[in-house]
């Protein structure tokens, strides 16, 4: 993903890092440019600007990027050919300075704390949710789905390349207003606002079903709202269900029948993608037992991906919330029946 690039280049390389994109030094010849680490990250510079989307608000350190960008010379069209290696290194060079010492200057740090402020809280509020449903549960059914509308669910051969060249031309307009000095702040979207509105009363309509339609065999959820490149929202939900009323073996089964049920609460209008049918090196969905630290980190990750990810970019005209869990399960009473879930706790708990 190429905002999760322009995110790692700021933050790990240039924001915390200390090198350059190239080591200069003087000989009796003249100068000399060699590459550094940081050398494979400018050929990406011109695709990183492209990401602009005037109906987005960045988070600070992306804004930072955007803004020192296109005032820079390295933002010039064919720079590297129009001059001499050790120029064109000195540039390079400059530029990665540039955006150090105006991250120093405005106080980033501080800005970029209080941009991630609900992100950090969210993250608390995941871990005190699956620390409660582990408390309440030994075993859960974990199931992923990735929620969208749309009129059709399934698009004809020119209809996708008809969206695709929409999206590209789109694209191609932003870019070309941001390098013409465009505004930051200003933007806003009518269809992103009514795609928000539209999804946020889909998603309750859909949450209140689930809970009718499987009562007590659904302990709980965690869903987030994202913008996506085709300019509409769609929802990432996590559905916990209890591991001593469904079979969790039959995971997969059961995340399609919640993709079809998104589809005929929807009338039609939804469609899906069912991540427990995919195969994952770190997986974090079926069956999740309360003592699995492994398996528990794992959800711990995937979830936190979702926590932070809402917090990186907004939609200027998007006002709601984008990041929830269901209701907190009840606390356990002392000397109530059944284990307590103190290794889950633990693995919950740790390194935050």
């Amino acid at each position: 993903m190429l905002l999760a690039t322009l995110i790692a280049f700021m933050n790990k390389d240039v924001l915390t890092g200390k090198h350059n994109a190239f080591v200069i030094r003087e000989t009796l010849k003249g100068k000399t440019a060699t590459a550094s680490k940081l050398r494979h990250w400018i050929d990406l510079l011109p695709a990183f600007a492209r990401l602009y989307n005037q109906k987005l608000a960045y988070s600070p350190d992306l804004r930072l990027f955007f803004e020192c960008y296109r005032k820079h010379p390295i933002s010039q069209p064919l720079i590297k050919e129009s001059v001499d290696g050790i120029r064109f290194a000195e540039i390079c060079n400059d530029f990665i300075s540039t955006l150090r010492n105006e991250g120093k200057r405005s106080n980033l740090a501080y800005q970029l704390r209080q941009w991630m402020r609900n992100s950090t809280e969210n993250r608390k509020k995941l871990r005190r949710y699956l620390k409660a449903l582990f408390s309440s549960h030994s075993r859960l059914v974990v199931i992923r789905v990735d929620l969208h509308l749309g009129k059709d669910s399934l698009m004809s051969v020119a209809q996708a390349k008809e969206a695709y060249q929409h999206i590209v031309n789109r694209c191609h307009q932003d870019y070309q207003t941001y390098m013409e000095g465009a505004d930051l702040d200003k933007g806003f979207d009518t269809d992103a606002m009514q795609s928000f509105q539209l999804m946020m009363t889909e998603r309750d309509k859909f949450l209140n079903a689930m809970r009718r339609k499987y009562e007590k065999k659904m302990v709980g959820y965690v869903w987030a709202m994202e913008f996506s490149a085709s300019g509409h929202y769609h929802i990432h939900v996590c559905f916990f269900f209890n591991g001593a009323m469904v079979d969790g073996d039959k995971h997969s089964w059961l995340a399609q029948e919640t993709c079809d049920f998104w589809k005929q609460t929807t009338e039609g209008n939804g469609y899906s993608f069912n991540c427990n049918r995919k195969q994952y090196d770190t997986p974090a969905c079926g069956i999740v037992e309360y003592h699995d630290a492994q398996k528990i980190n794992y959800l711990i990750t995937s979830l936190d991906y979702l926590a932070k990810n809402t917090q990186l970019v907004r939609v200027k005209s998007a006002k709601g919330k984008t990041f929830n869990t269901g209701r907190m399960p009840g606390t356990r009473l002392p000397g109530s029946a059944g284990r307590p879930r103190s290794k889950a706790s633990a693995v919950i708990d740790e390194d935050f």
